[in-house]
Order: structure tokens, then C-alpha cells, then sequence
């Protein structure tokens, strides 16, 4: 009777372990985030964002803003090792190291200028936050507008 009260307790815990861990990867990961994006000129550069959202645009999930030279072709944008958005349910950037890894819903930003990636967290709302970006001149400037949503001791 002992040996099947410890089996059905290691079961319990087993499947209270492996719902702990499935949560946390929707939670982290953004199954319930929803997806859009823009494209705009940038001085000589043509930028696209990509964002993540969820609550109606209300809570910004994640944030990839990569530039390219204006007279990029659509080959060269979608060729663009640095991001993947075909790996999951969200897209996944090139770190420093060089390893691809999905983008955090957090509320995480990466910029990426030329192959260096920047990255914060930030609290913003997908529809009237992000309207500074296209007005912000170059991408040092762009990173300059984000900070005003910076998350303090986040990153």
C-alpha cells in the first residue's frame, strides 16, 4: 500500500511539474499574443516592425525593429538571417553569441542596428505608443524615443 501511495504521489507532482512548466511557456512565450507590423522610410533606410500584442493592442507583448538599405529587395529582407518568423508562434532574433532564440512577450523590444542587437523591456501600448518611431530621424534616435517606456532593473 506504501509503494502506491508514493506512485500516485510522484504522478501528482510529475503533472503538477510539467502544468507548471507548460504555463510558463505560454506565459513567456506568447500563445496568446496576437501579431502586426509596419514599414516605413528611415532617411535612407526602409524599417519594418513587428509587433506582438495582446488586450486589444492595449499591452505591447514584444517589439523587432530592423532597418535595411532602401533599395533592399524583398529576397534580401526575407533572406535576413538576424530574424525568423517562421519558427513558432513568435518570431526568433540572432543574439550576440549568435544563437537564434524566440522573443520574450514581456514587453521586450529588440532593435537591431546593422547586426547589433539591442534589447530592453519596455511598457507600451501597441497602438498609440509606438506612433514616435517613424518620426525619430535614425535608429539611434528611434532607441532614444523607446527609452521614455523603459522598465526599470528589467533587463
Amino acid at each position: 500500500m506504501d509503494r502506491r501511495r508514493l506512485l500516485i504521489a510522484g504522478f501528482v507532482v510529475g503533472a503538477a511539474t510539467v502544468s507548471w512548466q507548460l504555463l510558463r511557456h505560454w506565459r513567456d512565450y506568447g500563445a496568446d499574443v496576437e501579431h502586426s507590423g509596419e514599414s516605413f522610410p528611415l532617411g535612407n533606410l526602409q524599417v519594418i516592425v513587428d509587433y506582438g500584442y495582446s488586450e486589444g493592442g492595449d499591452r505591447l507583448r514584444y517589439m523587432v525593429i530592423r532597418a535595411y538599405a532602401a533599395n533592399s529587395t524583398v529576397a534580401e529582407r526575407v533572406a535576413d538571417p538576424r530574424y525568423d518568423i517562421n519558427s513558432g508562434s513568435v518570431p526568433w532574433v540572432r543574439h550576440a553569441d549568435g544563437t537564434m532564440r524566440p522573443v520574450k512577450t514581456d514587453g521586450r523590444v529588440y532593435l537591431f542596428i546593422g547586426d547589433e542587437l539591442r534589447m530592453m523591456r519596455v511598457d507600451m501600448n501597441e497602438h498609440t505608443d509606438t506612433i514616435g518611431l517613424s518620426r525619430a530621424g535614425n535608429l539611434d534616435r528611434m532607441w532614444d524615443y523607446l527609452q521614455q517606456f523603459r522598465v526599470p532593473g528589467a533587463d
